[in-house]
Formats: structure tokens, C-alpha cells, sequence
């Protein structure tokens, strides 16, 4: 029965099963929260970044044919999770260091960090 019930996501997208759900995170929760803390550090932060993942997870729940790929999908949610945050980190770092008279975040996008910083 236990397995059943964690295997089954198509239980969760059909009943909308609190129980499944959260055997679901608990399952997964650790993968999740190792990727995010060896890309973004052992930061406060990551326990949000595992709550975003899980919050897309769950949405994007419907998108998943194979209850087999359900470890490969949210560890897909997770790393695009690191990546934005990542990108964010370094728009942040960028708009930091250069004069705010001298940067638009038009310059940032088109121009990307390196040539920004080099200017």
C-alpha cells in the first residue's frame, strides 16, 4: 500500500492526496536540497529554493507521463531553480560594481557581465 501510494503521482493530480503529496517531498526533498546546496551554497536561502522546486513540481505535476521519471523531473525543476538563481546573483553583482549612471539593465542582457565589467 505504501508503495502504491508513492508511486501513484497520477493520485495526486486526480484526489489532490495531502498524504501522497508530502511522501512525494519527503522522498525527493533530500536530492533537491543537495543540488541546490552544492550549486548555490549552504546559504539561508536554499530552503526557499526547495520550496520554489517543489512549488513547480506540483504545478507542472500533469506534465508527467511516467511515474518512473518523477525523480528526473523535479531534479530537472531544481536545477533550473539553481540556474536562475544563479543568473539573478550575477545581475546583482554586475549592478553593484558598476555606476549607476553608466549601467541599464538593458546593457546587462545585451551585453553580458564580462563586457559590462570591462567597460
Amino acid at each position: 500500500p505504501f508503495t502504491t501510494l508513492f508511486r501513484s503521482a497520477r493520485l495526486v493530480r486526480a484526489q489532490r492526496d495531502q498524504r501522497a503529496a508530502g511522501i512525494l517531498f519527503d522522498r525527493h526533498a533530500p536530492v533537491v536540497r543537495r543540488i541546490l546546496t552544492r550549486t548555490l551554497g549552504p546559504f539561508h536561502e536554499v530552503e526557499d529554493h526547495v520550496q520554489e522546486t517543489f512549488v513547480q513540481f506540483f504545478r507542472q505535476l500533469g506534465a508527467v507521463r511516467n511515474d518512473d521519471a518523477l525523480r528526473a523531473f523535479v531534479v530537472s525543476i531544481a536545477v533550473r531553480t539553481a540556474r536562475h538563481e544563479l543568473r539573478r546573483r550575477r545581475v546583482r553583482k554586475i549592478l553593484r560594481f558598476a555606476p549607476p549612471e553608466e549601467l541599464s539593465m538593458g546593457d546587462v542582457l545585451e551585453q553580458g557581465p564580462s563586457r559590462v565589467q570591462a567597460q
